[in-house]
């Protein structure tokens, strides 16, 4: 693939195959012109300024009569020894060389991609590693006909479009077996035939190594409760990669966790936005939405959640049927909202004091607000029973139920909407990883329903003349 105009490099290119002693081969070269008598030339300038080296690949292919190709930039010196090396690996389908520069610092040949947002970077694998990402370098590869023959090269693909990562994970896929040689040398000389690349790791590797770092750090520190180190180290990993979805959302959670709801709900809108299926996302803006007392959008936002979310990673699943819980007791949609608290309660264990406690004040709350007095007295019971005595502000929480529901058992005015905010309890919440829970706190004082309720109570005396 010829898609420079240096001449000393295809001569040194082709000089190299000369040197090799093959017992049969031809040279076809496409893109700029050739003028060398030993190759076949197919001239296309047009394909090598729009970058379709695809086209160039399955031309050359196409053209080729042995059972055996080999794909090589312009720029690619075979070692003197290059095929002594490889003539064994037809127990492979496509075989990768060890390519190296002038100076021997190792080049892209034997990788796999690194996908950090919506970028993707090329990272070594060792020599006798082998994954089913793996893939090699699509400035020299050799391969069967039969493969190409079977899935060809996608021309849709430009050049810096992974390429060649495309084509040998769907030859992977498809059964074919792919390796490396690494005995079988060539080296990179001059300019190379994908500017837009770069042709050995260091920079890829450098991008990725900073941002594990920096991305794994603050993921520890949030795992912590250290806030103010998770944004730093965090900031930094948005920094390398500004549109990984994972990374926004811890930074949102972290908002969260330090009630800067506003802040943590344009973060979340990114991550969703990223990442439509981020069940993690979702729920950390439902539960924002919560805070935040938009309850209906906490309401679709925790409902896509619950869509998106493993049943089987129970935490997750507690915390997402947790949010739709409160939100739907928010709405009102009291049946809505007692019918997740009971899926909770199927799915919680008898030492779980600080989810029954929740659930139970929730089951009461919801039955309290549908006048069902002796079914919310009962769950309150059952919620001061697993609750920290330690706790004050959660024991008068449930009393302060038991409270209003003797007084509307007793046929005294029920304290209605905009009267009853019950706490949600920020211990029960599970930090994962990534540890996305919440809870909320919006209520108010106890002394101030009962306030409510007395003068309530005192207007319908003074209207019954007693």
């Amino acid at each position: 693939m010829r898609c420079g105009g240096d001449e000393e490099a295809i001569n040194r290119c082709i000089a190299s195959i000369s040197k090799q002693r093959l017992p049969h081969c031809e040279i076809l070269v496409c893109g700029n012109r050739c003028s060398d008598d030993r190759c076949k030339s197919f001239e296309n300038g047009e394909w090598v300024k729009s970058g379709e080296l695809n086209r160039m690949r399955n031309l050359l292919c196409s053209n080729a009569t042995t059972d055996f190709i080999v794909l090589m930039a312009e720029n690619i010196e075979l070692s003197d020894g290059w095929y002594e090396a490889v003539k064994d690996a037809d127990c492979l389908d496509i075989v990768g060389s060890r390519i190296v520069t002038d100076d021997g610092t190792r080049a892209v040949d034997w990788a796999y991609q690194v996908k950090l947002g919506s970028m993707s970077f090329p990272y070594p694998l060792a020599y006798d590693e082998w994954t089913t990402k793996a893939y090699v370098s699509g400035n020299f590869m050799l391969l069967r006909k039969r493969v190409w023959e079977r899935i060809k090269f996608d021309e849709t693909l430009l050049r810096g479009d992974c390429d060649d990562v495309d084509f040998c994970l769907r030859a992977t896929s498809t059964g074919f077996r792919i390796g490396v040689f690494p005995q079988a040398e060539a080296k990179y000389i001059g300019g190379i035939c994908e500017p837009k690349t770069d042709v050995t790791f260091e920079r890829s590797r450098n991008t990725v190594l900073a941002f594990k770092k920096a991305f794994t750090t603050g993921k520890e520190a949030f795992q912590s409760g250290d806030y103010g180190h998770v944004l730093a180290h965090l900031t930094k990993a948005a920094e390398v990669v500004p549109d990984d979805a994972e990374t926004l959302s811890l930074i949102g959670w972290t908002y969260y966790f330090t009630g800067r709801y506003d802040q943590a709900l344009i973060v979340l809108d990114e991550a969703v936005a990223l990442d439509p299926a981020s069940h993690y996302a979702f729920r950390g803006r439902g539960w924002a939405f919560l805070q935040s007392r938009a309850y209906e959008k906490a309401v679709n936002d925790l409902t896509r959640a619950l869509d998106l979310v493993n049943p089987h990673h129970r935490d997750d699943w507690l915390e997402t049927v947790r949010g739709l819980s409160w939100s739907n007791y928010h709405v009102g949609r009291f049946d809505e909202a007692i019918k997740y608290f009971e899926a909770l309660l199927e799915k919680s264990h008898s030492n779980e004091a600080g989810l029954l406690q929740d659930i139970y004040r929730g089951l009461g709350w919801c039955c309290y607000r549908k006048e069902m007095f002796s079914e919310a007295a009962a769950h309150f019971d059952k919620a001061i029973s697993n609750i920290d005595p330690r706790n004050h502000e959660l024991i008068q929480d449930a009393k302060r139920g038991l409270e209003l529901v003797t007084l509307g058992a007793s046929r005294q005015p029920p304290v209605r909407d905009g009267d009853v905010h019950p706490i949600i309890d920020l211990s029960v919440t599970r930090q994962q990883d990534p540890p996305f829970s919440s809870a909320i706190t919006s209520r108010r004082s106890y002394a101030s329903v009962l306030k409510g309720a007395v003068r309530k109570m005192l207007k319908m005396v003074t209207a019954k003349g007693l």
